[in-house]
């Protein structure tokens, strides 16, 4: 074997981070927060946690697939935090995401200012 295809497999072999300074950094910042590399894990969730997420839904937001105002959400938190702890728990203990709340309603939002600036573009066009 060469001496180029050598080095070059060993560069393969080494990790990405160890090849660039910047990931370097990167790699150092993560390994302070305790984060080790090639783990990936997700720690159990406090009732308290959901209750206070809950607690801070903005009451003028728009509802979801289920159609339950934030306001009722909102006030039901201490209701609500127990069983829901419970479901996000036991979904990130078995690996499985129930389907339903998969689903999402997205609503696109065009704002003023993208439409300004495309038909200044537009009418500059040749």
């Amino acid at each position: 074997m060469n001496f180029l295809l050598l080095s070059q497999l060993t560069l393969l072999k080494t990790p990405f981070w160890h090849r660039h300074s910047t990931s370097r950094k990167v790699e150092k910042f993560y390994a302070k927060k305790g984060v080790v590399e090639g783990y990936f894990g997700l720690s159990k969730v406090r009732e308290s946690d959901i209750c206070k997420i809950l607690k801070s839904l903005h009451p003028g937001k728009a509802t979801g697939l289920d159609n339950l105002p934030a306001r009722f959400v909102n006030n039901a938190a201490e209701i609500v935090a127990g069983p829901l702890t419970h479901i996000i728990n036991l979904s990130s203990q078995r690996g499985v995401f129930p389907n339903d709340l998969k689903l999402a309603r997205v609503i696109p939002i065009i704002r003023k200012t993208v439409k300004l600036r495309w038909a200044t573009t537009a009418l500059f066009q040749f």
